[in-house]
């Protein structure tokens, strides 16, 4: 059992082995919400700008959920941990997105961080990287290069997608060193809230927002079912299938994202992109496999 994963979800409800056919429409509806975002969130671009995306999904995503759940879990460690895992991310996330050609692109470097965690664990967590974990930090910066030049040069949106999975990474490690025994979705509430204000400062890098009809349809998306409704369903997948299943299975999101990408956009990944990104996820599920404590 991957400690790590293991570890982030041992809250005060735990989860159950039973439900396993309910557990697994949980992961595709979060695989396809979660592939839609990327291709969702470059047409939402087009209206608002990458900073007001993440604002909006924090604040809008996090009353959902404080409303849903009726719980908030908050202090300083929580408030970093929603800077690191929330709102850094989500700044990364949508600048990547705005500035890559392909949002599918984006969605794979996000994904590296499994990788990170990996290298993150050992430093901080004291936790021992087998083999296996290794060879997939190896895999996964090779396909990380080859992503990267098939742009034709380093993109500026790889670059930003890669700092949000460095970001998600370095909030995991934190959240497992320090909040792994609170109510995890009444620590998201709140880790979603606080970083509306940290998101804000930001602004006028990038201060945008034309409303029509279309835009408002986009941001009721992006915050009620990207944000809110397809965290709270990986949080049951979680629970019914446990963390290690449901995180290897949640690594085809970045696979989903490009045939979203394909139909919503109409832009096609080249060859050299598919093998890269292949690559890359190839090396972040085996940086997923069994860590062992250090003696």
């Amino acid at each position: 059992m991957n400690n790590i994963y293991k570890s982030l979800w041992k809250t005060k409800l735990g989860y159950t082995m039973n439900n396993n056919a309910r557990g697994y429409i949980y992961l595709i509806l979060v695989v396809l919400i979660w592939g839609s975002a990327y291709p969702v969130v470059k047409i939402l671009e087009n209206y608002i700008s990458p900073i007001y995306v993440a604002l909006l999904r924090s604040l809008i995503g996090g009353l959902i959920i404080f409303i849903i759940w009726r719980k908030m879990i908050f202090g300083i460690k929580e408030t970093i941990a929603g800077i690191l895992n929330n709102a850094l991310f989500l700044i990364f996330l949508n600048l990547g997105i705005m500035y890559s050609k392909n949002p599918s692109l984006a969605a794979v470097l996000v994904y590296t961080q499994p990788i990170f965690v990996v290298i993150l664990s050992k430093i901080y967590l004291k936790l021992k990287i087998t083999l296996i974990q290794y060879i997939g930090i190896i895999i996964g910066f090779v396909g990380i290069f080859l992503t990267n030049i098939s742009s034709i040069g380093f993109s500026i949106g790889l670059i930003f997608s890669l700092l949000s999975g460095i970001s998600w990474a370095l909030g995991t490690v934190y959240f497992v060193k320090n909040l792994h025994d609170r109510d995890i979705i009444g620590l998201n509430s709140y880790m979603s809230l606080i970083s509306a204000p940290f998101i804000s400062i930001f602004i006028p890098l990038s201060n945008y927002f034309i409303i029509s009809l279309k835009s408002l349809l986009l941001i009721l998306y992006t915050t009620a079912i990207i944000q809110a409704a397809a965290w709270l369903l990986w949080f049951y997948a979680v629970r019914a299938l446990g963390p290690v299943k449901s995180s290897a299975i949640v690594m085809l999101t970045p696979a989903v994202s490009f045939i979203f990408t394909i139909y919503l956009i109409k832009v096609l990944p080249s060859l050299l992109q598919i093998i890269g990104s292949a690559i890359v996820l190839i090396g972040s599920i085996m940086s997923q496999s069994s860590y062992r404590k250090r003696a």
